[in-house]
């Protein structure tokens, strides 16, 4: 039970780690120039 719980934590935090990026380039896209 701890095992799924951990997995579905770490998958969370993947998804938002994976999503805060992708806002951060887009905002900032402008001024960097990339995708």
């Amino acid at each position: 039970m701890k095992k799924i719980l951990t997995l579905m934590l770490g998958g969370l935090f993947s998804i938002s780690f994976a999503q805060a990026p992708a806002t951060y380039y887009d905002g900032t896209a402008g001024l960097t120039g990339k995708p």
